[in-house]
């Protein structure tokens, strides 16, 4: 059908959520606010996933509301919601989930045994704002890493890329990238893949 049409309904309004999706787990959506009748912005620390967009299973509630933080923007002339988090989904059983308001260099990752549990923080310097992450694959989709990409708490000084190794559950500090005149920074990972037989 090419068409769109109401399937289901979320539990209040919802914006600046994250999400990520695959076979196994469907769609899962974390964090985000909403606007209450009086215009001000509530924090969401609820988490959900649906396969099919009129059931929705509730995740444990994250660690702590995650969302971006209200600034005003000079150049957009209105107050802005700024600092994302970010969340991927690494395995049949795991997500991991970066960033978010205040001490925005967090990192968790979830189980539905173990919950959130904290992974540390990553390694750059400062806190995260416009963060974006993605899993580094070997050739048979095995998760060995996972990418965490975002400015520092300034985005004066270039965007940071910070690495988690799934293996032996450690972070490593990769660089800086050079500051893109742009509002929001995204990135993707091109090549998904590691060779099992080359280098990282």
């Amino acid at each position: 059908m090419n068409a769109w049409f109401h399937s289901g309904i979320l539990e209040g309004n919802r914006s600046d959520s994250r999400y990520d999706h695959s076979d196994s787990w469907g769609l899962v959506v974390t964090g985000g606010h909403r606007t209450l009748d009086n215009g001000t912005y509530e924090r969401l620390d609820t988490a959900f996933r649906t396969h099919d967009a009129v059931y929705f299973e509730p995740i444990q509630n994250l660690p702590k509301p995650l969302v971006r933080t209200t600034k005003f923007s000079t150049f957009m002339k209105r107050k802005e919601l700024q600092e994302d988090h970010c969340l991927a989904i690494v395995d049949d059983a795991t997500l991991f989930l970066a960033g978010g308001t205040g001490s925005s260099n967090e990192a968790y990752l979830y189980t539905e045994d173990a919950g959130w549990v904290d992974i540390g923080r990553l390694t750059g310097e400062g806190t995260r704002n416009f963060i974006s992450c993605g899993v580094v694959r070997d050739d048979d989709g095995h998760p060995l890493k996972v990418v965490a990409a975002g400015s520092d708490s300034s985005a004066d000084s270039g965007y940071e890329v910070d690495i988690y190794d799934l293996d032996t559950g450690t972070w490593k500090f990769s660089g800086k990238t050079k500051k893109l005149a742009i509002l929001r920074v995204q990135f993707c990972l091109l090549s998904s893949r590691k060779r099992s037989s080359g280098t990282n």
